[in-house]
Formats: C-alpha cells, structure tokens, sequence
C-alpha cells in the first residue's frame, strides 16, 4: 500500500514541477536583483496561492478516494475509513483556505500602498 502513496505522490510532484514552469512563481524581470519590495511581496503571494492549487489537489483526491471507498466499501470498515477520508480532506482544505486569507491579509497589510499624486 505504501508503495501505491509514494507512486502516487512522485506522479504529482512531477506534475507540479512541469506547472510551475507553466506558471512561473517568480518574475522574470526579478531574477537578476532589480526588485522591489511590492515584487517581493507578489512573489510571496504566488507561492501561497501555488500551494493552495496543491492542496485543492490533494484535497481532491483524498475526498473522491473517500467517495470511492465509501460507495463500492462492501466492509463496515472500508465505509468507515472513507468517512474518515472524506471527512478529514474537507477539513483539511478548509483549513488550507482560511490560511491562505490569513496570509493574504497579512501580505496587504505589510505592502506599503503608495499614492502617487497625478
């Protein structure tokens, strides 16, 4: 069984490898050291919302998986480690959400807003 999870789990890190040269996290004009504080910023909130794509993910997976098991579980047990499954995914990115609008709330405060008279 652990060998399916590592499987499994090497299968999506690769995956995520291949997004995040998809969707780069940090800017191309911030790779040789011209960058600003609100380019600092940015790059945090990127990464942020990266990971919060990676739990939804796995979030997800673990959710069908607890579907899955709980549909077609023909043993009280199975049923009962889908519920768990189930159960402990939409916690788990419940969680990951209020985290991600902590993060952002604390990256706009920290921003410093600059009013530029026109």
């Amino acid at each position: 069984m652990s060998k399916k999870i590592i499987l499994i789990l090497t299968i999506f890190i690769f995956i995520n490898f291949v997004l995040a040269q998809t969707f780069p996290i940090v800017k191309k004009e911030c790779e040789f050291g011209e960058c600003t504080w609100t380019d600092f910023i940015e790059t945090v909130q990127r990464a942020i919302r990266a990971i919060l794509i990676l739990g939804f993910w796995i979030a997800c997976i673990c959710g069908i998986t607890g579907a899955i098991m709980m549909m077609v579980g023909g043993v009280a047990k199975t049923i009962e480690l889908g519920k768990k499954l189930l159960f402990t995914a939409t916690i788990g990115y419940a969680v990951l959400l209020s985290a991600g609008i902590i993060f952002d709330l604390v990256l706009e405060f920290i921003n410093p807003q600059l009013h530029i008279p026109q």
